[in-house]
């Protein structure tokens, strides 16, 4: 997930950061 997540923008990143947020 590391590298994938190097490749997604900043914006895709903090979003994709939120929904595991919400899941915890």
């Amino acid at each position: 997930m590391g590298a994938a997540a190097g490749r997604i923008t900043t914006y895709q990143q903090r979003k994709l950061l939120t929904s595991l947020d919400n899941d915890i």
